[in-house]
């Protein structure tokens, strides 16, 4: 794990990682831009798992710190004129989770109807995928959320962190078909301009 996260962050004041057990590590970064270049271009993955990080604080005990909180940027897509704007973007993103912040730079580079925010999610609670929008003639549209870098998500259960083979709902009703009500739209495709958050 050492070698492959190291060239993966590229850290520029090193780091030191340590196993503790029970599937946690501790990350021991030694430049404040490490630590915030990584926090803001998560999530992260290893070995297809997902990591889950926590900026330990003093006094935390290692082993008992809750481990369920990941930031994602989630693309607000489909939306009417008039409804894209940083208030929009906190509205939405209290909606899927817990709005963290807006970017902007999409209006500026043109892409219309979507919005580009960091939300922080609960992986335990099922991901949400759209929202009803009342229109002014009183007409219904839909907004879809799309996840960027969602590697694993799981279409029974609708959380992300493990596949459809590993969820804990089929082994309870192995013998059932499922109807899944997802599909990989949820999945925000690739950015196509500069790299601003690191690639999946």
């Amino acid at each position: 794990m050492r070698t492959t996260l190291a060239n993966v962050w590229h850290p520029i004041g090193g780091i030191a990682i340590s196993e503790l057990g029970k599937g946690r590590y501790l990350f021991r970064l030694y430049h404040v831009v490490d630590v915030n270049r990584i926090d803001k271009e998560g999530p992260w993955y290893f070995n297809t798992h997902l990591l889950v990080l926590h900026m330990l604080q003093e006094k935390e005990d290692l082993m008992l710190v809750s481990l369920n909180i990941v930031d994602f940027w989630v693309r607000i897509v489909d939306l009417p004129e008039g409804f894209v704007s940083e208030r929009m973007a906190k509205l939405f993103g209290n909606f899927i989770s817990e709005f963290l912040e807006y970017d902007a730079s999409d209006v500026s580079l043109g892409y219309k109807g979507c919005i580009h925010s960091r939300v922080r999610i609960d992986v335990r609670q099922p991901l949400k995928r759209n929202k009803k929008l009342a229109l002014p003639n009183r007409n219904h549209v839909y907004a879809a959320f799309q996840y960027e870098k969602l590697r694993l998500f799981c279409f029974i259960c609708e959380k992300s962190g493990h596949g459809e083979g590993f969820c804990p709902i089929r082994i309870l009703y192995e013998k059932q078909d499922f109807v899944f009500q997802w599909d990989n739209s949820l999945h925000a495709p690739p950015r196509q301009r500069g790299q601003l958050y690191s690639p999946g």
